[in-house]
């Protein structure tokens, strides 16, 4: 059985690629990346992710890479986004002083806590 993806790239630019539906989410992810790299793409594939878009009934989601579309309630005719993970943040801290860290959005917002406590060597957020 395939799945029919509607896939956002960084170029902008909606490509519809099909995949067998047990393929985990980490397989895809290269097969879009591979695509990419033969149009010329050159950026670090450990800044991407595939992000689904929130509809009416589902959130907005990073998708695992180790889990499947099927476990991930991913069907065809869904829309996803190759997208970066790496985002930068900028922070007004107490004192006025601007800083600006590098976050990845794909992480639990306690881990993303804990990283910006450490980066700004806070030791009670």
């Amino acid at each position: 059985m395939t799945t029919e993806l509607h896939i956002k790239l960084p170029t902008g630019n909606l490509k519809v690629m099909k995949f067998k539906s047990d393929l985990s989410v980490g397989e895809i992810f290269q097969k879009i990346f591979d695509h990419l790299k033969r149009e010329g793409f050159s950026e670090s594939v450990a800044d991407y992710g595939i992000f689904q878009p929130a509809k009416v009934d589902n959130p907005a989601r990073w998708l695992k890479p180790e889990s499947s579309l099927t476990h991930q309630a991913v069907f065809s005719g869904s829309e996803v986004h190759f997208k970066k993970k790496i985002r930068p943040l900028k922070l007004r801290l107490s004192d006025e002083k601007t800083e600006t860290l590098n976050i990845d959005e794909s992480q639990w917002v306690q881990a993303l806590i804990k990283q910006i406590c450490t980066e700004l060597k806070l030791s009670h957020p």
